[in-house]
């Protein structure tokens, strides 16, 4: 993707004689959007012919559309096209497309000599290859740092698939080193982020060595958050130098996400001591799945001011059974405008013992229609997630139901549709004690499409579940026309 941004200068200008304030000042633009919004795969297929002064542009649209049957006309067009940014584009889409054509068209352009238009087709096989050709994907000879750059986002393209194994993870290690450039680095360093630690490669001692000596921020972040797969003295030696010693906080940040897989206690409390918000802020989040130290946490969530990392501290302590917590956040609560409540609602969430008193304000704070949407939706939130870890839920369901139809009836169609969500899922047992139905029916007539899509979806799956039925496809026609006359205002 980062390739096909660099070209979209040229992208846009591509057909244009002029330079007007946008290129959809060109009437045949808008054709081709108008069929991209509404997804009119034949009428885009008639621009991609070799002559065709609009194939690049039609070429594009298909990278949202991805429609298979343009696949054939998209491989031609980038084997054959004589024209650059048509072929990237091409790649592009095809990339996006997915599919077998997809993946043997752009095999095929492997062999395509110009180092751009190589680059993306580099990065969208990574895309759609298969495991099959990834024997073959590692072992490609790139000659110049444009197509390793695109070859390394192909690599990662790969890793995020889940498709990994040691031969592509030991490639991608090679391109780490200083001498790769910072595009190159950026690609490999993510890679070893997001993929699941492979055994047999030897990157994990690559990561811990150049992390030391890598001059970007931006490439430091991923690798430092990859060394949460690293469970080693080595690696918890550098994250405690990071905390240190690192000028950046984002890095530092990163540094949290690592100790918490590692179980490094000491940097996450050195987390919450940092200068930087948002460094306390990650340290909180990590807190909540790992300290159980309560004492300690008492003590820290005293010293800090920032709403966000007390509530995180606050839950933390909650999860592991602490009622002066509880205390402490019904206290803060009227002080908060309504995001710190909202914050506080969701500390509640982990409150799994005094679960009555707990519940009942989570309900009130839910039913108070004067509540700001945000502390409701939190409230709903919490409610659900007290409902599931309650040990006595099965003696209380009753009055659980109760509270969740009351919620529902109030007409709030965002509150409705989380409250759906619960009794749709199957682990909590309202099929077998719901027999009246009609609070939802009554709740899905109030709803209007294509407004509340996202509520009427968990609405009727809840119904449907109930009702021991197939849900309804719910589809939306077309309805959001792209305004043309605003959009030819709005400079390149």
């Amino acid at each position: 993707m980062r390739f096909y941004l660099s070209g979209l200068c040229g992208l846009l200008c591509y057909g244009c004689s002029q330079t007007p304030i946008n290129v959809f000042t060109d009437a045949e633009r808008v054709r081709i959007a108008e069929f991209q919004d509404r997804r009119l795969t034949d009428s885009l297929l008639s621009y991609l012919t070799p002559t065709h002064p609009y194939r690049g542009t039609a070429a594009l649209a298909f990278a949202s559309v991805q429609d298979t049957t343009a696949s054939p006309a998209l491989v031609a067009l980038l084997l054959n096209d004589k024209e650059q940014q048509v072929q990237v584009n091409a790649a592009f889409a095809l990339g996006q497309t997915g599919g077998m054509q997809a993946a043997e068209g752009l095999i095929r352009a492997e062999a395509i000599p110009d180092s751009y238009v190589r680059a993306v087709v580099l990065e969208a096989l990574g895309k759609v290859i298969s495991k099959k050709d990834l024997m073959w994907f590692s072992s490609l000879s790139i000659h110049d740092s444009l197509t390793e750059a695109g070859y390394a986002w192909g690599l990662y393209r790969v890793g995020v698939r889940g498709l990994a194994d040691s031969l592509i993870a030991n490639r991608a290690a090679m391109l780490l080193p200083p001498a790769s450039s910072f595009d190159t680095r950026l690609a490999a360093a993510h890679f070893f982020n997001r993929t699941r630690r492979i055994e047999g490669t030897q990157w994990p001692q690559k990561v811990i060595s150049l992390l030391q000596h890598e001059p970007s921020a931006e490439v430091r972040m991923p690798l430092t958050a990859a060394l949460g797969k690293v469970d080693s003295a080595e690696a918890g030696v550098l994250l405690r130098n990071i905390m240190m010693s690192e000028p950046d906080e984002r890095v530092r940040v990163n540094a949290m996400l690592a100790a918490g897989r590692l179980g490094l206690m000491d940097v996450i409390w050195k987390g919450l001591e940092d200068a930087a918000l948002p460094v306390r802020i990650g340290a909180s989040i990590i807190a909540i799945n790992y300290v159980t130290d309560t004492a300690r946490l008492q003590l820290t969530t005293n010293t800090q001011f920032h709403i966000r990392v007390k509530a995180n501290l606050l839950a933390a302590a909650m999860k592991n059974s602490s009622t002066i917590a509880i205390d402490q956040t019904l206290q803060l609560y009227g002080k908060q405008n309504a995001y710190g409540k909202a914050q506080l609602l969701d500390a509640l969430a982990n409150a799994k013992h005094h679960l009555p008193r707990v519940t009942e304000f989570v309900f009130q704070e839910l039913s108070d229609s004067t509540n700001a949407n945000v502390v409701r939706s939190s409230a709903a939130q919490s409610l659900i997630a007290l409902d599931a870890s309650n040990p006595s839920r099965q003696q209380q369901i009753q009055a659980t139901l109760s509270r969740y139809e009351s919620a529902i009836a109030q007409g709030d169609a965002v509150i409705a549709g989380i409250i759906a969500s619960a009794l749709a899922d199957s682990t909590l047992g309202y099929r077998d004690v719901i027999k009246d139905y009609s609070f939802l029916e009554r709740a899905i007539s109030k709803l209007s499409l294509p407004r509340d899509y996202e509520s009427y979806v968990p609405l009727e799956n809840a119904l449907a579940f109930l009702q021991r039925r197939t849900p309804r496809n719910i589809s939306n026609a077309f309805n959001h026309p792209i305004d043309w006359k605003l959009v030819k205002t709005i400079p390149s």
